[in-house]
């Protein structure tokens, strides 16, 4: 057996395989995030194994958990799984259900439930130059306030966002791309190639909220709304004495947020600009 190791917010899931099949496919998957000198011994271990056929049996701590091909919809259990493992023990800080992107050492986070649209527009972000982070998770740790750290998948894209998604890609080039009638896994150095992971906090929070034809709409919100708003993204709260409420409001007193309203790329550009902060070396 061989050993993948993935590491998030200081926990550490070993995945063991054996094929090179399985081994490309955890590298397309936790590229970024595979450690070769984790903080501390895995919490969990998961076994994979395939056949002449292509079908992939996962092993989570010894049971049968879960069994598929490698395809979008296998992937997604594997990424759900993985996620569980990282933070089922997670304390010390607040996992959220959240995009991020980058500019210029400023980030936005993109908090949102599955069907915002977060995953699509964080897509689009890292096509007009930001840099990507995550589409899916971040952990905002207590003890370093001045740090973001982010769950660094590809892209999961839902069926419904493909079309405008291929678009986004550089020069057309699907290269690793992995897509089926489930959706798309898409490197994000597919379509922009250019990455520097940044861990700074956020500076300012977008609620998006994609509505098909609708006009674009720019609401800011009160730190009593963007609170709750957290907290109803709130992945690890059953392991914290408050349930991450107190740090959470914290957040959303320090950096302005709004909701957006979208209902297609139109004028995303200029508004989204508009919100960023000055740089954090200029006055």
């Amino acid at each position: 057996m061989k050993d993948f190791l993935v590491t998030f917010a200081g926990q550490t899931v070993l995945i063991r395989f054996e094929s090179g099949r399985v081994g490309s496919f955890l590298a397309l998957l936790f590229k970024d995030m595979q450690s070769f000198h984790p903080p501390r011994p895995p919490t969990s271990v998961l076994e994979f194994t395939d056949d002449a056929i292509g079908r992939l049996t996962l092993v989570e701590n010894g049971e049968f958990c879960a069994a598929g091909t490698f395809g979008v919809s296998f992937a997604a259990v594997v990424f759900d799984r993985v996620m569980f493992h990282l933070l089922r023990d997670t304390g010390g800080g607040v996992a959220l259900h959240a995009g991020a992107v980058a500019h210029e050492q400023r980030v936005l986070l993109i908090p949102g439930q599955s069907g915002a649209g977060k995953s699509t527009l964080t897509a689009w972000l890292t096509s007009r130059g930001f840099t990507y982070l995550t589409d899916e998770l971040v952990f905002l740790s207590a003890a370093e306030p001045r740090r973001t750290d982010s769950f660094t998948r590809p892209l999961h894209i839902k069926p419904g966002a493909r079309k405008a998604v291929k678009m986004m890609l550089a020069g057309g080039d699907i290269g690793d791309v992995l897509e089926d009638d489930h959706g798309m896994i898409v490197p994000h150095r597919a379509i922009n190639p250019s990455f520097l992971p940044i861990e700074s906090p956020p500076s300012v929070l977008l609620f998006p909220d994609y509505r098909p034809g609708a006009s674009l709409v720019v609401e800011r919100l009160s730190p009593a709304r963007v609170g709750a708003c957290l907290m109803a993204c709130n992945v690890n709260g059953r392991n914290l004495a408050d349930h991450g409420f107190g740090q959470l409001m914290a957040v959303a007193r320090s950096a302005p947020a709004y909701r957006l309203v979208y209902g297609s790329f139109a004028g995303l550009e200029e508004t989204i600009a508009a919100l960023l902060p000055a740089r954090p070396d200029q006055p």
